[in-house]
């Protein structure tokens, strides 16, 4: 659980190890529920600072995605579809079950019915008014591997390497109306408005306003491999890789065009968007990157925690909620990220360090932002930690400050510009070109 009142300094107030591997979560009142591979485990959060598992079901599958809605806990189980009654997070049990004959890998819950992408048996719609009976009523051989659905209005939307529409509006009978070979292979789809934007290695803008005719009005390669998609007004928010964030406009969703990047220095595999923020789950020993969006031309990160292998990220409310591969769920306090007055632009509200250009050749400029009047020391090291130099060192009141370095006869190599103003402290990396 981290802190991130202030997003320029997240820090941890709260952890809870899940044992497993998780991989999916969803989050409703005070519980987090948590896919952690060998079943489903129901985490209090309503203090935030310590978080307790309260409830465990051993699926007896692979549990990959979980959905909730009401009362219960719809597990995609690798083997099918559980039902967990969840009304008593203490005790959680399952009432239902539903073999859906391949490996469930996802799972929407809309009204009464519950939506599988079943791998290569396609798509399953499993009707869950009587939670205790799920039963299929329908079912849609899509022809691929069917990785993920998202319903809107009477339509399901499976990428199972392309996409493909189904027309669910009568659930006993879906039948494809619309698909459309994304080319690469489609394994996400997010649905707004009359567009449907593909995960496939790139990113692909669908027009599904006739979802029985629909066309690819927009394209954009990343150049990476895109994981995941948010869509928030007029921009995309892409997961990509090892690439990082990248942002890209689709206000005109023919001509998709990339304004924003950011390098997250390690691999990208999450994002969801909340107000002027982009939390990014980046895997391989990173964690949870916090990006300020609010001018998307130029995204810039104010907080980050470290985490094993961040793959999933859902906020809600003050939280941020961690699916983390190595770990499990973490649960990070965000109540502090709030925009910028804009009548208070002179005063920077948080602690910032930037360096540029990096890498550089004969001087570089470090440009910082301090939030309130404090004592600053801003200093070079070396690879091996040895100081080179100090920069800065005396109280400063708050304001931006920019401070030009120019090594004459270090030679070339990585170094360290870190940066400590009162009790915080924050570290970058600088490569020097000859």
């Amino acid at each position: 659980v981290i802190n991130v009142s202030n997003p320029y300094l997240p820090s941890e107030v709260g952890f809870y190890d899940t044992g497993g591997e998780a991989c999916g979560v969803f989050v409703s009142g005070s519980y987090a529920y948590v896919a952690d591979r060998d079943g489903l485990r129901v985490i209090d959060v309503s203090d935030p600072e310590h978080p307790s598992e309260v409830g465990f079901y051993n699926t007896g599958g692979y549990a990959f995605g979980v959905f909730v809605s009401s009362s219960y806990a719809y597990v995609a189980d690798g083997d099918g579809l559980r039902v967990i009654d969840v009304s008593d997070p203490y005790h959680p049990s399952e009432v239902g079950f539903y073999d859906t004959g391949d490996w469930a890998e996802d799972v929407f819950v809309s009204g009464s019915y519950a939506y599988v992408a079943d791998g290569r048996a396609g798509l399953r719609v499993i009707d869950v008014s009587n939670p205790y009976l799920p039963s299929e009523v329908g079912f849609y051989s899509t022809g691929g591997f069917a990785f993920g659905v998202f319903v809107s209005s009477s339509y399901a939307y499976v990428a199972d390497g392309a996409i493909r529409v189904i027309d669910v509006s009568d659930p006993e009978h879906p039948s494809e109306v619309g698909f459309y070979n994304t080319e690469g292979v489609a394994s996400g789809v997010f649905v707004s408005d009359s567009y449907a934007y593909v995960a496939d290695g790139a990113i692909r803008v669908i027009d599904v306003s006739d979802p029985e005719h629909p066309s690819e009005v927009g394209f954009y390669d990343t150049g990476g491999d895109v994981e995941d998609v948010f869509v928030s007004g007029s921009y995309a928010y892409v997961a990509d890789d090892g690439a990082g964030l990248r942002v890209i406009d689709v206000s005109d969703p023919e001509h998709p065009s990339e304004v924003g990047f950011y390098d997250t220095e390690g691999v990208a595999l999450g994002v969801f968007v909340s107000g002027s923020y982009a939390y990014v789950a980046d895997s391989w020993g990173a964690g949870l990157r916090v990006i300020d969006v609010s001018d998307p031309e130029h995204p810039s990160e104010v907080g980050f925690y470290e985490t094993g292998g961040a793959e999933g990220v859902f906020v809600s409310g003050s939280y941020a909620y961690l699916a983390d591969g190595g770990d499990g769920l973490y649960i990070l306090d965000v109540s502090h990220f709030t925009d910028v007055d804009e009548n208070d632009v002179q005063k920077p509200r948080a602690f910032s360090l930037t360096v540029y250009p990096n890498p550089f050749n004969a001087s570089m400029s470090i440009k910082y932002n301090l939030s309130s009047a404090t004592d600053v020391s801003l200093d070079i090291y070396d690879i091996l930690g040895h100081r080179v130099t100090t920069l800065v060192s005396e109280h400063q009141p708050a304001g931006s400050y920019t401070v030009q370095w120019a090594p004459e006869d270090l030679s070339s190599g990585l170094y360290f510009v870190r940066m400590k103003a009162g009790k915080q402290t924050i570290t970058k990396k600088a490569m020097y070109l000859k």
